[in-house]
């Protein structure tokens, strides 16, 4: 999919099943949107999946210098999403919370949150 900004640039523009948009303005940024507005870009482990594989993924890129996180609609993220269900995980499990936070930290790239609205919980934690 192809995505028109302003001032005529165009950028490659996917969005997939877990509820992020990745837009590559050029070959040095990366946008990273949580679109998730139905539930105020609350977090479920196929997004927090979906993030960590997005940044690990990015670690790798030469070209890739700036990641910027940002949210859908009036949120930027409401936390972790309660209807997914409360989880605990022990350490033999696979975790995909842990496996975001430690893609977030691992990140040799400049991380940058574009902060939209309110930030609930593991929101707030991104902003830090």
């Amino acid at each position: 999919m192809k995505h028109s900004l302003e001032g005529g640039n165009t950028v490659l523009c996917r969005k997939n099943e877990n509820g992020l948009v990745l837009h590559r303005l050029d070959q040095s940024i990366l946008v990273i949107k949580i679109s998730r507005a139905e539930v105020r870009n609350a977090l479920c482990d196929a997004t927090y999946a979906a993030l960590a594989s997005t940044l690990n993924d990015a670690k790798d890129d030469k070209g890739l210098e700036f990641i910027i996180l940002t949210g859908d609609g009036e949120f930027f993220c409401g936390g972790m999403d309660l209807k997914n269900g409360f989880k605990a995980y022990d350490e033999t499990q696979d975790n995909p919370v842990h496996r975001f936070m430690c893609s977030m930290i691992e990140c040799p790239k400049v991380l940058v949150a574009l902060v939209n609205g309110p930030a609930i919980g593991i929101g707030t934690t991104l902003l830090l």
